[in-house]
């Protein structure tokens, strides 16, 4: 079988990293403007107190039914 080239992939490269800083955190999550990104992080942030307050909720009404 014929013999696979090997490259090394340096994964912090000098290029890599310039190009993380150019771009903006919102285009590295696929959004197109800053404040979907806001929008979809505040949702987030939103759904995961929902969580918290419903497992707590469960948490509370198993202590009462025993």
């Amino acid at each position: 079988m014929a013999k696979q080239l090997e490259l090394e992939f340096n994964e912090k490269s000098e290029t890599l990293k310039q190009l993380e800083k150019e771009i903006p955190e919102f285009r590295k999550h696929g959004f197109q403007t800053r404040e979907e990104w806001l929008k979809a992080k505040a949702y987030d942030r939103a759904w995961n107190h929902m969580e918290q307050m419903n497992s707590m909720g469960i948490k509370k009404g198993a202590k009462k039914c025993k």
